[in-house]
This record gives structure tokens, sequence and C-alpha cells, in this order.
């Protein structure tokens, strides 16, 4: 596959928010912020993607947020290659994505760490289901001399059944100290008291499958301000589930 690269720069103190519907017009993304500058970046992905990857560069005190919502079919391997290079800078990614049949997809997110005061967060939430194969991973470097760097991660997918397939490997490599650090991950079947609870007052299995899948990927649907893409992903989620 041709590889179509865009390239954005966000120049100093300049603010730009970016919403992004599939089909996309590249398949890498590659941007700068500049010194005191931010970044709002909301990608939703439908149909066919297969390779999408993300590189970029922050400077002192810029900001990027980034929130993407993955219905895609099929294969899909997204990259995404982050350094933050300027003290106070901050990237906050969230994701949330669906396995479903014949849906073969890899999560592989890694920031790196440069400089000291750097802060980056990551949440990848996940749900497989009818033979879907969800694979989450990255790496969270703090290099030597980043004091007081700060890196989160946290990885969670639901199981909905014996032939689907998730997997987490949330990853930190620190060489230095006088940093915060954490990780998290699960990987474990839908909360059978809660389906139980559901049903048992009247909600027919799909309606408490979608209402507990809703609650699990509510972080990145509350990022979303657009209703009108709030309104297709739930009707996204009510044909795939």
């Amino acid at each position: 596959m041709e590889t179509i690269e865009r390239c954005l720069t966000v120049h100093k103190d300049e603010s730009k928010s970016l919403t992004l519907v599939s089909p996309l017009d590249f398949s890498n993304l590659n941007f700068s912020l500049d010194n005191n500058s931010s970044l709002r970046l909301v990608m939703i992905l439908h149909g066919e993607v297969k390779d999408l990857s993300f590189i970029g560069k922050l400077k002192e005190g810029a900001k990027m947020h980034v929130t993407i919502f993955d219905l895609s079919d099929g294969l899909l391997n997204l990259n995404a290659n982050i350094e933050l290079i300027g003290i106070d800078s901050s990237f906050d990614w969230t994701l949330a994505s669906v396995a479903k049949e014949n849906d073969d997809k890899n999560i592989d997110a890694s920031f790196h760490h440069l400089v000291e005061r750097s802060k980056a967060s990551m949440s990848n939430l996940g749900v497989a289901l009818k033979g879907g194969k969800l694979k989450f991973s990255g790496i969270g470097k703090i290099y030597e001399k980043a004091y007081k760097a700060s890196v989160s991660q946290v990885a969670k997918i639901i199981v909905y059944d014996d032939i689907s397939f998730g997997r987490a490997d949330p990853i930190l490599s620190i060489d230095c100290d006088d940093v915060i650090a954490m990780h998290s991950a699960s990987v474990g079947s839908v909360d059978e008291n809660a389906m139980f609870y559901l049903t048992s007052r009247g909600v027919d299995e799909d309606e408490a499958k979608l209402l507990l899948t809703l609650a699990h990927l509510k972080m990145a649907i509350n990022e979303i301000e657009d209703e009108k893409i709030k309104e297709d992903i739930l009707s996204s989620l009510r044909k795939i589930l």
C-alpha cells in the first residue's frame, strides 16, 4: 500500500482544533507543535483503513489532545510515535476500538519523554466480539535527565465471547529518577453480574450489551463534542452488537 503523508504544523502560540472522519486522504500524519501551541485532534475511523501512523514532536509548552474512535473494518495497523522534546509539553491520547468478525486490529502507541516536566497520558479502551482480534501495545519511555516527567498508560479490553481475542501490553521504560509513572492493563469477559442485573429488569441481551459497551467506552465518547458524530457512533455500535 502506498504511503500518503500529510504534514501538520502548529506555529508558536497558535491553537487549532481538527476533526477528521474517514475515508482519510493520508496514511501517515506527521505533525509538529511549536512553543506554547495547542492542537485538539478528533478522528473517527470507518470502513477499511488498514495502515495509519502518527509521528509528532512537541516543543516547549506545547499541548496536544487526541481522541480516536475506531469502528473500521478488517485489518488495522495503527502506530503512533510521539516525542516530547520541550519542557512542559504535554500529550493526551484517548482511543476506543471495536473489533468484530474478520477484524484484526493492532494499536501501538509510544511516547518519548526527552526533557524535564513533560507529560503524557494514554487510555486505550477496546471491545472484541464475534471473532474479532484486538491488541494494544506501546511504550512510555522516560529518558535520562527527563526529571519530573509524568507518564500514564491505561489499557482495558472487554472480550464478549470465546472466539474473540484481546491483548494489552503497556510498557514503561524509565532511565531517570524523580518521575511519576503508572500503567494498568486488563483483558476480561463482560461483567456477568451487570448483564444479569440488566436482563432481569426487562432489558434484552443486545440492548444490555450495548449499554455495557457504551459505559466501557464512555471516556472516548464524552470527548466528542459533535452531537451528529455521537449519534453516528451510537448507530454503528447498535448494528455491530
